[in-house]
């Protein structure tokens, strides 16, 4: 049994699929840790009887969290 040489247009509709679905699974995978991160980081500040802010780039690739608390007199 002979392989066939790819041409250079076949290599690409092999490859470009493939790094697009590498990318994306990438992407997801950081997002969905991400949130599981920053709910982790609220349920822990809502425990210690703060209230959390968090601020986030587009897609949630980048964000800052803080827990803030209200002093009541």
């Amino acid at each position: 049994m002979k392989l066939k040489k790819l041409t250079i247009k076949q290599q690409l509709l092999v490859i470009l699929p493939l790094t697009f679905v590498v990318i994306a699974f990438l992407m997801v995978s950081n997002y969905y840790f991400n949130y599981q991160e920053i709910k982790a980081l609220s349920d822990g500040c809502y425990g210690k009887g703060g209230y959390p802010l968090v601020e986030s780039d587009f897609g949630v690739f980048n964000y800052s969290f803080s827990c803030k608390f209200e002093i009541i007199d």
